[in-house]
């Protein structure tokens, strides 16, 4: 095979700050060592919305996947109230991995702590999800830890030399019930 160096890529961001509310209500009571206990919660009016542009620059056509990795960690894997939906797909629990063709949004839930991560897209996505995982030494031996899961949303792009393409990711944290 003959392969040639990569042409340079340039990229820019563009950060907008928004305005948003965080209100503290009562519904979650925590012991503070030495002091009893106390109360906390919050609720944000505002997600988080991430536009990703490409822009063919070159005088060749690109054809290639575009995927952004995001690590979410909702402590255990393997329980029955941990898990990850997308349209038509799941529930399945977070220590599972699969590939789910077509979704315009994700979901990974935790209900025992009554919490949600989410994502919605701009166009459907390719998603691929698996957990992250480490090797512990125990008394009992070698045993595999659940650190956490990996979702990976791709987008297949063509673009003629001077297209451009571009993808929103609105990302939210919610309480739930």
């Amino acid at each position: 095979a003959n392969y040639l160096a990569a042409t340079p890529v340039t990229q820019s961001f563009q950060i907008t700050p928004a305005s948003q509310t965080i209100t503290f209500t009562l519904p979650v009571t925590m012991a503070v060592l030495g002091s009893g206990t106390i109360t906390l919660a919050a609720a944000a009016s505002s997600g988080l919305q991430v536009t990703y542009a490409m822009l063919n620059a070159g005088s060749a056509p690109v054809s290639a996947w575009f995927g952004v990795e995001f690590g979410v960690n909702l402590l255990t894997g393997s329980a029955h109230d941990r898990y990850l939906s997308a349209d038509g797909y799941g529930p399945v629990q977070l220590g599972g991995n699969g590939d789910v063709a077509g979704t315009g949004q994700v979901a990974l839930r935790d209900d025992w702590m009554r919490l949600e991560f989410g994502m919605r897209f701009g166009s459907p996505a390719r998603l691929f999800h698996f957990p992250i995982e480490t090797v512990s030494q125990s008394e009992a031996g070698q045993e595999r830890v659940h650190q956490g899961c990996v979702v990976l949303p791709c987008w297949r792009l063509d673009l003629a030399p001077g297209a451009s393409w571009e993808q929103n990711i609105d990302i939210s944290v919610r309480r739930t019930g």
